[in-house]
């Protein structure tokens, strides 16, 4: 299913490539989200498994939010059970960790 373009688009979704609009919607925010969309533009850049799981949507429209389906995606393999040790990493889930270093390399 394709998504329409949204005219303008938010704020949040400025950038010509996936990479910079994971970069904006992030900015300096500090928490896992802010944090795992700053790695995951990085991650984008340099060819690693963001842009293997992400691939074939370099062209996707502003207001797709791919980062964002991307992130409920590992959230739904968290309360599945799928991925217990990101658990801690949830406020939701009763985490409390803060310190997000190694996340994503060991995704």
């Amino acid at each position: 299913m394709s998504v329409p373009p949204i005219s303008g688009g938010p704020e949040w979704d400025t950038g010509e490539t996936l990479a910079q609009r994971f970069g904006a919607h992030a900015r300096d925010s500090e928490d896992l989200y802010g944090y795992a969309t700053r790695v995951m533009a990085d991650d984008w850049e340099v060819g690693g498994p963001t842009r293997l799981v992400c691939g074939g949507s370099d062209n996707a429209p502003r207001g797709a939010v791919i980062h964002l389906r991307l992130l409920a995606g590992v959230f739904r393999l968290v309360l599945t059970g799928r991925a217990p040790e990101l658990v801690p990493y949830y406020p939701c889930l009763g985490g409390t960790g803060t310190c997000f270093t190694g996340v994503a390399g060991d995704a």
